[in-house]
C-alpha cells in the first residue's frame, strides 16, 4: 500500500473516532429572529435522511462563516470543547425565486 494512501485511510480512522462523539449541546438561545420568516430549531445528534437528497431550493455556498472554539461545562460539570458556527445564507437565484412564491419579495 503507498504510504500517502495509508496516511489517508489513518487520518480518516481517527477523524471518524474523534466524531463519534460529537453532539449538540441544548441551548435556549437560538436565533430565529427574521422578521416574515417561519423558524424553528430541531436539536438532533443524528443525520436526517433528508439531509442527503438535494433540495429544489437548496441555496449556494453561505457568503459568511464564522468559527469559534471554546471550552464550557456540561450539565454534568465536565468542561467540554464546544464550536459555534454562524453563517449567512447566500442570497442567490434559488433563495429569491423560493422568496417570490413565498410572497416575502416583489
Amino acid at each position: 500500500m503507498d504510504s500517502r494512501c495509508l496516511v489517508l485511510v489513518l487520518g480518516l480512522w481517527g477523524l471518524t473516532c474523534c466524531t463519534q462523539h460529537f453532539q449538540i449541546l441544548p441551548s435556549a438561545d437560538y436565533n430565529c429572529s427574521v422578521p416574515g420568516v417561519r423558524c424553528s430549531v430541531v436539536n438532533s445528534n443524528c443525520i436526517d435522511s433528508s439531509w442527503i437528497h438535494p433540495r429544489q431550493w437548496t441555496p449556494s455556498a453561505p457568503s459568511k462563516l464564522d468559527v469559534k472554539f471554546g471550552v464550557i461545562a456540561n450539565e454534568e460539570g465536565d468542561r467540554v470543547p464546544v464550536l459555534e458556527i454562524s453563517w449567512t445564507v447566500a442570497v442567490d437565484g434559488k433563495n429569491k425565486s423560493y422568496c417570490k412564491q413565498m410572497g416575502m419579495f416583489k
